[in-house]
């Protein structure tokens, strides 16, 4: 049985990318942002992409209920922050539909929103990660994204809903190691862009990326997952793909701290959610690695940048 109508949970960038990736399936949105629910409904466009044409229809709801009424998939698509309680106002409704998550982070425990959910008693879990920028996405550009599960025959499921001429999707059976790649990837973005507005040029941060990879396999091995894991889109090409580019609102908060920003101001400026400082502090309450504690250092203790990044190499 395939899907046939599918509700996002969420209004921003990525989740508007996302309904517009998806062929063949109703779509729906849930959305408690009023200035992106007036806009739709009045001129079919998302406030933040005047320019985009909404192609795939959205009906978008403020009540979470309506938005979830009889559809075959959920989509989540909001915050990190956002994402315990959309969770908890499904259980009470209880709701048994499969969940695809798509936001990234981790716990003070260490543990993703994947395990989280998990542990708050929902079931037919999938995750989606990758090197998957919201702009050329609408734009439909080649994009590569993983979708992982433990059941396999649900992220395949889920896989068909997507538009497979420009959004192409492997499949996973270790939705946990998706998870910590598509957080911890956000710790070194930022670092790079400390490096970018310092000066260091394109060799050292080449090295930092090696680094930061060879610590995210240590963050696997410690969490007691096979590190080839990461060795796909959600790992590997999403890593390079935030610490390459200015795009990357985490490369964007360091560049600007590099800059003289506060670091307060830095993530400010950015005008979303900087994943990567909240990764940065739930990772070290858990394992100390020497890279991504640079990141928690200097935004958090007040350390010398130029000290800190000195530490890299």
């Amino acid at each position: 049985m395939s899907f046939r109508k599918v509700t996002i949970l969420g209004s921003g960038a990525w989740a508007f990318a996302l309904s517009q990736a998806l062929k063949g399936v109703e779509v729906a949105m849930y959305s408690i942002e009023k200035e992106v629910i007036d806009s739709i409904r009045q001129h079919n466009k998302h406030p933040r992409f005047p320019i985009v044409a909404i192609q795939t229809k959205i009906d978008i709801h403020d009540e979470l209920y309506h938005a979830i009424k009889d559809s075959d998939l959920l989509i989540e698509s909001v915050t990190s922050q956002g994402f315990k309680p959309v969770i908890q106002a499904l259980k009470e409704l209880n709701c048994k539909t499969p969940i695809l998550i798509t936001s990234k982070g981790i716990n003070d425990q260490g543990k993703t929103l994947f395990e989280t959910a998990l542990e708050m008693g929902l079931k037919d879990l999938a995750v989606l990660s990758g090197a998957t920028f919201a702009d050329e996405v609408l734009a439909k550009m080649t994009t590569c994204a993983t979708i992982a599960s433990l059941d396999l025959d649900l992220a395949k499921k889920i896989s068909a809903v997507f538009n497979q001429d420009f959004f192409h999707t492997e499949n996973s059976k270790e939705p946990i190691a998706c998870m910590l790649g598509g957080a911890m990837k956000n710790i070194y973005a930022i670092l790079c862009g400390l490096l970018e507005g310092l000066g260091y040029g394109k060799n050292a941060r080449a090295a930092l990326i090696t680094k930061a990879y060879q610590e995210m396999k240590q963050l696997l091995h410690f969490k007691g997952i096979h590190s080839l894991s990461l060795e796909g889109y959600s790992g590997l090409a999403d890593l390079i793909l935030t610490c390459s580019s200015e795009k990357s609102r985490n490369f964007q908060c360091g560049l600007n701290i590099a800059h003289g920003m506060s670091c307060e101001d830095a993530r400010g400026s950015v005008g979303m959610v900087v994943e990567g400082a909240f990764a940065a502090k739930a990772i070290y309450q858990v394992i100390r690695l020497p890279i991504a504690e640079i990141v928690y250092n200097i935004l958090y203790e007040g350390y010398s940048v130029d000290q800190q990044v000195r530490k890299i190499f």
